[in-house]
């Protein structure tokens, strides 16, 4: 006959899983610089465009100013460990995506701002894209 029951060792502390360190998400302090950046540009887009400068428009404006650091950090990223990671790459094209939504919703996109304009004459049209133009320029380039 043979016996049926096995003994076994306990578990040891070596063989723990992995998943139970407790590894910090960001590094200290990061949320608060990502905080201050989205701050600075929904005050740049304020200053900028005084069309939305309505307090009914606060929401769109900080939604539009935490999805354009997002983008940047992410596009960062990508950058810097290759363009192999199809998941991100199509993440962060799905973010910008999201950030024309918005720009049209608040119209500040050049195309919001063109449909925004009755054609009155040509020269009127162009006007506004120049203005557009500037005021994009003006706009701080991704961190």
């Amino acid at each position: 006959m043979t016996d049926k029951t096995r003994t076994t060792t306990p578990p040891q502390p070596q063989d723990a899983p992995r998943a139970l360190e407790i590894v910090p998400a960001q590094p200290p302090g990061s949320r608060r610089r990502r905080d201050e950046r989205v701050r600075r540009i929904a005050r740049k887009l304020r200053r900028l465009t005084p069309s939305i400068n309505n307090p009914a428009f606060e929401p769109a404006i900080n939604r539009l100013a935490r999805a354009s650091v997002i983008e940047a950090e992410l596009y960062q990223r990508i950058r810097a460990e290759g363009f192999e990671d199809l998941q991100r790459i199509e993440a962060w094209r799905r973010l910008v995506g999201t950030i024309a939504k918005l720009e049209d919703g608040l119209a500040i996109s050049p195309a919001a701002r063109i449909a925004a304009i009755p054609v009155a004459n040509l020269a009127q049209a162009f006007a506004s894209i120049v203005d557009q133009r500037a005021a994009d320029r003006a706009l701080p380039p991704p961190e």
